[in-house]
């Protein structure tokens, strides 16, 4: 059966959710709209001070991914939330008191 990704339990159940190599294709599948649902739906699922470990993938791996289907050249020209703006995003719209970010050997 296909579970809509972009949700979460909203029962503030977990400690921790983690979000490796996926914000990518959620984001090329759903655009913003279904990047932002995903995010809230971890913020939701969280218990109260719980952490949210998310690796995103760099702009430029989007750009490798734009031609996979069409759906996915159409959402990829809409995206207006690029992942350098993730962390703010989780913050001001999100609701996450803070996001500290670790860096990668990739990012320099």
């Amino acid at each position: 059966e296909n579970e809509d990704v972009t949700t979460g339990g909203g029962d503030h159940s977990f400690d921790v959710i983690s979000a490796f190599s996926v914000t990518k294709w959620i984001h090329l599948n759903h655009g913003d709209a279904g990047l932002l649902k995903f995010f809230r739906g971890v913020y939701a699922s969280l218990k109260p001070g719980g952490r949210f470990v998310l690796e995103p993938q760099q702009w430029k791996s989007y750009q490798n991914r734009r031609r996979a289907s069409e759906q996915i050249k159409a959402t990829f020209k809409s995206i207006q939330v690029k992942p350098a703006d993730f962390a703010r995003v989780l913050v001001d719209d999100v609701g996450f008191e803070s996001c500290e970010l670790l860096g990668t050997p990739d990012d320099e």
